[in-house]
């Protein structure tokens, strides 16, 4: 995106390259450089652009909204939701998450649904998972509807100097999620902290020599959030974390009767993970690092805690992470 416009690439054909206007490239408050900033593509041939200005001292980030359209090669402001603080879209493009104020728009109903919090995060920074079962505002996380799923933890031992309502000191811009909502990534000037949806907890402290820049896009992950791309005053760092933390993010269902097979998504498995379910051991089968299907086993009637333990020994529990009938 440069001089106010959306460059569109097509891979498999590098040469079909067009630019759709966007708004013009100007000057704003502050005297600072305001242009399209961050895009999310749909599935329906559009494109959610939203301007802003990149980090500087008195620079808002925030701008407007706008949808381009790839077929007529025009854009126009969003009807909805127009202020926004980066934009996200689930991999099916088939949901767009705005920033700012929390905002939704669902691709097939063609319908926006917004929200407002009050406390933890400010609906400000936007990142969403994949899958969709989880939308990150800042450190407050909900599900495709806004309902408020939790508020990561931000314990004054880790936070002395903690500013109530806008996230800990010296946060970076656009935390990022990775595909199954099960694991969240904050960047910090000198480490990145790796957050456990489900538990709303840090599982990870990874510190750098290097010093992570203040840009608009710091940080990004691989889908299954083992690998760590990181915008650094030395370049491009890469942390290879060997395997992503054990997690689980969502399941097919809530409920299952014995026998049942149930598909897991989440993050760190691997070929010799095993599970129980209610302390009973449950027969697995593992597709990916993000996907296995557990054959729920003959377990009491109710809420059952879900054990995941990874070859390596490392251990997951999701407590009550299933019903039995």
């Amino acid at each position: 995106m440069r001089d106010g416009s959306l460059a569109v690439i097509n891979p498999d054909a590098p040469t079909n390259t067009y630019a759709i206007p966007i708004t013009t490239q100007h000057i704003g408050d502050n005297n600072c450089s305001v242009g399209p900033l961050y895009v999310a593509a749909t599935s329906a041939s559009q494109a959610f652009v939203q301007t802003g200005s990149l980090p500087a001292p008195s620079c808002p980030r925030n701008g407007n909204v706008y949808i381009a359209n790839l077929m007529t090669h025009t854009s126009v402001p969003s009807p909805q939701c127009g202020g926004g603080l980066s934009v996200d879209a689930t991999a099916d493009g088939n949901f767009v998450a705005i920033g700012l104020t929390p905002c939704i728009y669902s691709v097939q109903s063609g319908s926006y649904t917004s929200g407002f919090y009050i406390g933890g995060g400010s609906g400000r920074e936007v990142a969403m998972s994949g899958d969709g079962n989880v939308v990150g505002f800042d450190q407050v996380m909900t599900d495709l509807s806004l309902t408020l799923l939790g508020d990561v933890a931000q314990p004054t031992a880790l936070y002395a100097s903690l500013l109530s309502g806008i996230g800990p000191p010296n946060m970076l811009m656009r935390p990022r999620l990775n595909t199954t909502g099960s694991l969240y990534y904050f960047a910090y000037p000198n480490y990145l902290e790796i957050v456990d949806v489900a538990h709303a907890l840090l599982r990870m402290r990874f510190s750098l020599t290097q010093t992570i820049q203040d840009t608009a896009s710091p940080l990004a992950i691989d889908s299954g959030g083992q690998h760590v791309y990181l915008l650094t005053d030395k370049g491009l760092t890469v942390i290879d974390l060997g395997v992503a933390p054990l997690s689980i993010g969502h399941m097919i269902q809530s409920n299952a009767s014995p026998g049942s097979r149930i598909t897991l998504r989440g993050s760190g498995f691997d070929a010799g993970t095993t599970a129980t379910v209610g302390g009973i051991a449950a027969t697995i089968s593992v597709t990916d690092q993000n996907t296995l299907t557990l054959t729920m086993p003959q377990v009491a009637s109710g809420p059952q805690d879900i054990v995941l333990t990874r070859s390596d020994g490392e251990t997951y529990t999701l407590e009550n992470g299933i019903a039995a009938p």
